[in-house]
């Protein structure tokens, strides 16, 4: 099973290498050392969990955490910061749109605990979106489903109504002409329909 992939974004190269080697049999673990290397790392590989500093050179953990969030293709990456400051500091991150606060000096068996549980969650959010969208693609199917069944209805009506109009007026050409005409053009629109007949989300003809 291919391993998941751990962002460690931390200015000091003695805290990257504690987590890198803790989650090293669990993770395939990238590290920066400040929050753009970060952000290039997330735009270059598939980022499932990003650990991050708040107080960082060049640009912050805030500062990421707010990038990340702008972008709708992260949506599904957890964010775990880690700080020694005080609690404005924390309420800011959460603010922001992290999923979780640890306290540093860190402790291994805590971040590991903490990112299970963000990627749980991460994972019943993406399991709940699909339900979602399965719900609204079957409600699309069953509304363009009744709307294709009254087109062909109301056309078969029209048909049915210039047959009468034929039958009560055999002599009189001018008339029956003219029904024929809209007869074979009803007829020209209802195989265009069952030709071209598709589901509004897949696109799926018959």
């Amino acid at each position: 099973m291919e391993k998941k992939v751990l962002l460690v974004a931390d200015d000091k190269k003695m805290n990257r290498a504690v987590i890198a080697r803790f989650f090293k049999d669990d993770f395939e673990v990238l590290q920066a050392e400040n929050g753009r290397i970060a952000l290039e790392l997330i735009q270059s590989h598939k980022v499932d969990m990003v650990l991050l500093d708040i107080i960082m050179p060049e640009v912050n953990g805030l500062e990421v955490i707010q990038q990340i969030k702008a972008n709708p293709e992260y949506d599904a990456i957890g964010i775990l910061v880690a700080t020694s400051t005080k609690e404005k500091t924390e309420r800011q991150a959460l603010g922001v749109g992290a999923d979780d606060i640890v306290s540093k000096p860190y402790d291994p068996v805590v971040i590991r605990k903490k990112i299970e549980n963000i990627l749980k969650t991460k994972d019943l959010e993406k399991q709940c979106q699909s339900m979602g969208m399965q719900e609204k693609e079957e409600k699309w199917k069953q509304k363009w489903k009744l709307h294709f069944q009254n087109q062909i209805e109301e056309r078969t009506q029209k048909i049915e109504k210039m047959v009468n109009v034929i039958g009560n007026n055999t002599e009189n050409e001018e008339v029956v002409r003219r029904c024929v005409c809209d007869i074979k053009e009803e007829l020209v629109q209802l195989k265009g329909m069952l030709k071209e007949e598709s589901n509004p989300i897949t696109g799926e003809r018959r």
